[in-house]
Parts: structure tokens; C-alpha cells; sequence
């Protein structure tokens, strides 16, 4: 989004919830609020924004921080095949191991969600069809489905191009960090 765009949203935000920070700001502080949201969403297209401000103002009732705005705009993002409950992932493995067993595991492995596969991995295909305790695997997947997609999830709310400022601070001297940040704001215009 450029960050008129911001503007605009932030400007509907103030308009969706009358109680809102936003307007009870003065211009300087506003300005500095649209470009500290600028520098969260400018990789964001507008369309994709608004429609996740829209939905997220059906469900809720109090102003979305940046995080909220964020979590939305993922969840938009991701593909309804990566929006498996753990009952269908479970599935997925046991239509795997009627079809292929671990006779055929990259098969098998072929045949998954990218999630179940990293599940499954973890498990062991020749562990799950040669198990016994079908209801004790089902458990530990369910277990590990939940950790699994959990931990997807968090990596997806970091955009990449801040991933790229992480491995950047990572490899530099820490003494750096404050003249990387304040590269990337100056990068992002967010100074004067």
C-alpha cells in the first residue's frame, strides 16, 4: 500500500469505532501513527487490507491494533487446503496408509498437506502403519497437528521482507542493530 492508502485506512478505522485513538490525535501524532503503520503494511496490497479491515470490524467490537489487522490479513492469505482441522489431517493419514503403507512411503508423503507431511515425518510413516494403538497415534498426531499449525501460523504474521531485516541484524554486530533499524526507516520514508 502507498501510504495514502494507510491513511485511508486508518481514517476508516476512526470512522468504524467513534472511541478510537485515532481521533483523539493531533495532526503530528497522526502522522507519525500512519507512518508507523505504513512501515507495517506497505507490502501489503490495498485491496487485500480493506478487505481484512472489513471483516475484522463484522467481528469485532474495540479498534484493530496492527497485530489484529495483521492476523486478518493472513488468515485472507492462506489457502483453504492449509485450513485442515486435525480430523481431516487425520484422514489424510489414514487414507495414506490404506493406499500406499510405508512400502510406498514417498508416496504416501506425496499424497499430504504440506502440514501432515511434517507431522507424519516426525511420527514415522513405518511407526504409524505398523502401530498398534490406533487411537493413542491419533492423539500424539492431533497433538503435534495443533503444535505444527500453530507454529506455521506465527511464521506467516512475519512478512519476508522483515524476515530479511532479521538475517540482517542476525549477521551484523550487534552495535549495528539501531543503525540497520534506522536504515529501514529512513528505506520506508518514515523519517523526516
Amino acid at each position: 500500500m502507498k501510504k495514502s492508502e494507510v491513511s485511508e485506512l486508518i481514517k476508516a478505522i476512526a470512522v468504524f469505532y467513534q472511541n478510537s485513538e485515532f481521533n483523539k490525535m493531533d495532526k503530528e501524532r497522526m502522522l507519525f501513527s500512519i507512518d508507523c503503520w505504513f512501515a507495517c503494511f506497505y507490502d501489503t496490497p490495498k485491496n487485500i487490507a480493506f478487505t481484512a479491515l472489513k471483516s475484522y470490524v463484522l467481528k469485532n467490537v474495540f479498534p484493530p491494533t496492527v497485530s489484529d489487522l495483521n492476523r486478518e490479513i493472513n488468515e485472507i492469505k492462506t489457502p483453504s487446503a492449509e485450513k485442515l482441522t486435525m480430523e481431516e489431517g487425520w484422514g489424510q493419514v489414514r487414507e495414506g496408509m490404506q493406499k500406499f503403507g510405508y512400502y510406498r512411503q514417498d508416496k504416501f508423503l506425496e499424497s499430504l498437506s504440506p502440514v501432515v507431511r511434517e507431522v507424519v515425518e516426525i511420527l514415522g510413516i513405518e511407526n504409524l502403519c505398523t502401530s498398534e494403538n490406533t487411537i493413542a497415534d491419533r492423539a500424539h498426531f492431533f497433538k503435534m497437528f495443533e503444535s505444527a499449525t500453530k507454529r506455521r501460523k506465527e511464521a506467516k504474521l512475519i512478512p519476508e521482507s522483515l524476515r530479511q531485516k532479521f538475517k540482517e541484524i542476525s549477521g551484523e554486530n550487534t552495535k549495528n542493530i539501531p543503525k540497520l533499524l534506522l536504515k529501514d526507516f529512513n528505506d520506508n520514508n518514515l523519517t523526516s
